[in-house]
């Protein structure tokens, strides 16, 4: 897995939160559910918290000085930057 892969479900992992929260603040308090599902989501929110410290906590290996200059070259192609 390379760093652009790694960005993109970290983003990812983001954007997920913040609908969660979005989702968790708009449950009704006046629903006998009200709770459980809060706590539910609350839950999923927490696994996705630990997905991008784990992500944050990998080591990247840098890569030598020729494929650093491919890299570099690969760079000028849009679709280097495409991400699934």
């Amino acid at each position: 897995m390379n760093v652009k892969d790694l960005c993109y479900i970290y983003e990812s992992l983001n954007q997920d939160i913040v609908e969660l929260k979005q989702t968790k603040n708009r449950i009704p308090a006046t629903r006998e559910y009200s709770e459980t599902l809060k706590k539910s989501i609350t839950l999923e929110i927490e696994k996705f918290e630990n997905l991008k410290s784990m992500i944050l906590d990998l080591e990247v290996e840098v890569p030598a000085a020729d494929t650093y200059e491919k890299l570099s070259s690969d760079s000028a192609d849009s679709s280097f930057y495409c991400m699934p």
